[in-house]
């Protein structure tokens, strides 16, 4: 978003809402269903940083989530989505050996529907 270019940032966000739909919410229903307040958690803050982030891309749709999701549990929220903080990294938190992990695990679970498909 530095540079202004909204295909590529676009491209990124949809690629990662995909990832989150498919394999964090597909793989913790089990936990939301239990009522696992950290999974609960994790997921909002994941939404609510995905809104800051489209904030600029889709003004008005970002805004309707924003207001449905994050205002009624939190009091400190601001006015609208253009007025909260640009999201950043904590440094601190980052494991740079878990994205190969990631990369790894996500294949051998295609390879494993791929053959549970394939035996019928």
């Amino acid at each position: 978003m530095e540079a202004y270019d909204t295909q590529r940032a676009d491209k990124l966000l949809s690629a990662f809402a995909d990832d989150l739909s498919n394999w964090y919410v597909r793989r913790s229903r089990h936990r939301f269903r239990q009522g696992d307040k950290a999974a609960l958690r994790t997921l909002h803050e994941v939404i609510e940083t995905i809104i800051r982030l489209m904030g600029p891309l889709t003004p008005f749709i970002t805004e309707q989530v924003r207001r449905d999701l994050v205002v009624p549990v939190t009091l400190e929220a601001p006015e609208t989505v253009h007025l909260s903080t640009w999201p950043g990294a904590d440094a601190a938190l980052i494991n740079p050996t878990l994205p190969g992990q990631m990369v790894l695990v996500r294949r051998l679970v295609e390879l494993g529907r791929a053959m549970w498909a394939e035996s019928g």
